[in-house]
């Protein structure tokens, strides 16, 4: 009887080992393809070199204008210590406007980063392109997005029906900036 019981618990074990091993088997084929797939969605959401290029860019140039508005900031102060007639308005101005210049910058490489995966939607058709908001061209932050809007251009055809000089008045940039939103359309 003994020698039966020895014979039943080791079946025994010897099943629930192999179906412990299974299972290990099964839980590591399952976390190799969540690995994968995890890696291809990291790999799919990382900007190509050109986007992040033009990301640091954006970035680059907000830091050289709060740089400038800080060394003018600083010279104005100076002077104004040293006697001459500046008033808090004329560095409240000049404040708000390094600001808004270094904000649109920062926004405009923020965009370009996340407009990145819109971007590189092959699905989307020419119809719907001419339909999409500027919002969704490379570079259009919310603040150039809203300065144009105000002027009426809404969608990507009001951007390509407009003229360069035009569009870099009303959005406040330089007409190279207002070429590369152009190639895009």
């Amino acid at each position: 009887m003994s020698d039966q019981r020895e014979d039943i618990w080791g079946s025994l074990f010897e099943q629930i080992n192999e179906v412990v091993t299974d299972s290990i088997e099964t839980n590591l084929e399952a976390q190799t393809a969540l690995i994968e797939s995890w890696a291809e969605t990291v790999e799919q959401s990382v900007p190509d070199e050109e986007v992040f290029a033009e990301g640091i860019e954006g970035y680059t140039q907000a830091y050289e204008i709060w740089m400038d508005a800080t060394e003018t900031l600083f010279e104005q102060t100076t002077d104004a210590a040293q006697g001459e007639d500046i008033s808090p308005e004329e560095f409240r101005e000049f404040w708000l406007r390094s600001a808004n210049e270094a904000f649109s910058e920062v926004m405009a490489a923020d965009e370009l980063n996340r407009s990145h995966d819109s971007a590189t939607d092959e699905d989307q058709t020419d119809s719907e392109e001419s339909r999409q908001d500027i919002a969704e061209i490379d570079g259009i932050g919310p603040t150039y997005a809203q300065r144009l809007r105000e002027h009426g251009i809404e969608t990507i055809d009001d951007l390509a029906e407009a003229d360069a000089e035009k569009i870099a008045t009303i959005a406040e940039t330089t007409e190279s900036r207002i070429e590369d939103w152009l190639d895009q359309v």
